[in-house]
């Protein structure tokens, strides 16, 4: 197995980027993560992707649902971020940096949204959706948010909300971009091959 990368998060998220997850398959072995692109952050392709992830684990999908409501992002983006960080691992911890469980939550972020165990998957994915709810607020208000503000929220939490807001763009950093890739791909192939998003 490769090494896990990190990207240093300025936002209340940890960023850790697995490389070469064990992941169940749908159909074709998983591509290693070190060879997606870190340019693009153009909307996914109409082309069908390969299934390459695990589904969300029965017991997280209602939870999933209800952060996905109270942020106003799709429940593919939320299954998609604790995919990428922490591929469903509750014991998850930032090699680098202060992120636990499921979403390498940092304390900050659990001491303003989490209510209960940050190691308990149901309090942590509430938590998450708190804290996207904030991010999306702040990057883009209350107007609703769209495929293209969507790649905002998901940019903020490494670049950090304040930043994309400032900006009013995704931050061309390597780090940024590339995350926000592994989201949209991993949000692409839980729309296309779980039964339960």
């Amino acid at each position: 197995m490769k090494p896990n990368h990190l990207v240093k998060a300025s936002a209340g998220i940890g960023i850790l980027i697995l490389a070469g997850s064990a992941l169940t398959s749908c159909t074709e072995p998983r591509q290693e993560a070190a060879q997606a692109p870190a340019q693009s952050t153009a909307p996914a392709s109409t082309t069908k992707q390969p299934c390459n992830i695990a589904t969300v684990p029965q017991s997280y999908q209602d939870d999933v649902h209800d952060a996905a409501k109270k942020s106003g992002l799709h429940p593919s983006v939320i299954a998609a971020i604790i995919q990428t960080q922490s591929n469903w691992e509750i014991m998850a911890d930032e090699p680098v940096g202060d992120g636990r469980s499921l979403a390498l939550l940092t304390p900050e972020v659990w001491d303003k949204y989490g209510q209960g165990d940050v190691f308990n998957g149901h309090h942590n994915i509430a938590a998450l959706g708190g804290y996207l709810e904030h991010v999306a607020d702040v990057v883009k208000g209350k107007n609703g948010i769209g495929a293209d503000d969507t790649n905002l929220v998901i940019a903020a939490l490494v670049a950090g909300e304040y930043a994309v807001a400032n900006a009013g763009e995704i931050p061309a950093t390597p780090g940024t971009l590339r995350y926000v890739d592994l989201v949209n791909e991993s949000a692409e192939q839980y729309k296309t091959c779980a039964k339960d998003i």
